[in-house]
């Protein structure tokens, strides 16, 4: 059923768990717990082959904003095909309803550390697939992540700029590889895609979209997978990794069907945010559809296994990180859900909350559209009766129950339950 993303109905969530395979510990412990709850702010798209500073706007991956100079980003996935790759400067405001200012400002572009832009396949080189961007909290650089290509022989990469695009650092971890011919490293389209420094900011964490080849195959409808967060230092080595379990694929598709992290954001020392999107293809004789299926779970590494010494993923013993849904863009109206790849925190409400923001990646294609979602987001205690922006407007979601996983033997889907339920403050 089609609804206003001005009106929405508010949902009770209950959550289960999806139980880990034979090979995975039980988890044990306490959930995670920092959302309370989420709610659509507002929504909007920008014009379709808009041009800025002599670049076509699309492929919009990765979004962030810095509290400290009141300003937003956003990179391009282009892999310097319509233009070199490149991110842009973005005025981003919203009141209690609508988006007030959406305005793509300037672009700067990417260079290599050879002062040149990044190439793409047809002059060859480092191609780049730019798939998330933040702003450093400890200095005045921007950090990047390419998500490499085994078909053009490219690792994926994480790297610096300063302010005028100029590469200040540049690394590869090699646990991520691609080590063509050998049956091991990252798949293609399913390296780098999300990147967020931790809560501290001394160091980051990359998600892998899916599993490398040696840690089992992608998702189906009838099995799950297991993508690897790595938490880096600065200088590109590995601290600590840890399995976030990928959910199985949403429907049965006679066409392309792939599901896997696009982002993933610090909540705190331990706990994230991680935005997972599947699409799904269904053909006719004349033509194709692409539905999208995006959620977000809010995911814990205490009691995690540190898999980074674990060579293969496929029948070992590990315990992945803690998952929690918090949020399902179909289940509140958000219509069409699209290509969601960039999340990223924004500045705090006025009632102590916080926003969050989700942006679309188009793929430069007219089917598809680059659409910006505003959310608040609320912490353990749920909506205050007393919240400046509980209005009769805006009805919100609640997550009123999270089950722990049952015994690896007895695996379950990640259940919700959607019933009408009343707020204070509402209409």
């Amino acid at each position: 059923m089609r609804r206003s993303l001005s009106r929405f109905t508010t949902l009770a969530i209950a959550v289960l768990f999806a139980a880990p395979s034979a090979a995975v510990a039980t988890q044990h412990g306490s959930q995670p717990d920092h959302i309370g709850g989420i709610r659509v702010i507002a929504s909007a798209t920008i014009p379709r082959r808009m041009v800025v500073d002599a670049t076509l706007v699309g492929g919009l991956s990765g979004i962030d904003y810095d509290s400290r100079s009141d300003s937003w980003v956003a990179i391009s996935d282009d892999r310097s095909v319509n233009a070199p790759a490149r991110y842009y400067h973005l005025d981003l405001a919203w009141d209690a309803g609508s988006i007030t200012t959406l305005e793509l400002t300037s672009s700067v572009t990417l260079l290599q550390a050879n002062g040149e832009p990044y190439p793409n396949a047809r002059i060859g080189g480092n191609v780049p697939d730019l798939e998330a961007i933040r702003f450093d909290p400890q200095g005045d650089a921007l950090w990047y992540g390419s998500e490499g290509s085994r078909e053009l022989d490219l690792d994926p990469f994480v790297a610096a700029a300063d302010s005028e695009g100029r590469l200040t650092f540049s690394t590869a971890p090699a646990s991520f590889a691609m080590f063509r011919g050998e049956g091991r490293g990252a798949r293609e389209s399913m390296g780098f895609e999300g990147l967020t420094f931790s809560a501290d900011g001394a160091s980051l964490w990359a998600a892998m979209e899916g599993p490398l080849l040696q840690d089992g195959s992608p998702s189906t409808v009838d099995s799950t997978s297991f993508s690897r967060i790595t938490n880096i230092d600065r200088e590109g080595n590995v601290i600590r990794q840890f399995a976030f379990e990928v959910d199985r694929l949403p429907a049965v598709t006679d066409g392309f069907a792939t599901i896997g992290v696009t982002e993933i954001l610090a909540i705190d020392d331990d706990g994230f945010l991680i935005l997972q999107r599947a699409a799904t293809e269904t053909s006719t004789l004349f033509f194709s559809t692409i539905d999208y299926h995006v959620k977000v779970y809010e995911v814990s590494v205490l009691g995690a296994t540190d898999i980074s010494g674990v060579e293969s993923l496929e029948g070992a013993t590990f315990t992945p990180m803690r998952k929690r849904l918090v949020l399902d863009l179909g289940a509140i109206g958000v219509e069409p859900v699209g290509n969601f790849e960039g999340m990223s925190w924004g500045p705090a409400l006025g009632n102590g909350n916080r926003s969050l923001v989700l942006v679309a990646d188009d793929n430069f294609s007219k089917a598809l559209e680059t659409r910006f979602v505003v959310l608040e987001v609320a912490g353990p205690g749920g909506w205050r009766a007393d919240a400046e922006s509980l209005t009769a407007a805006h009805r919100d979601i609640e997550i009123v129950e999270a089950v722990d996983a049952p015994d690896p033997g007895s695996r379950v889907d990640h259940d919700i339950g959607i019933e009408p339920i009343w707020r204070a403050g509402q209409a």
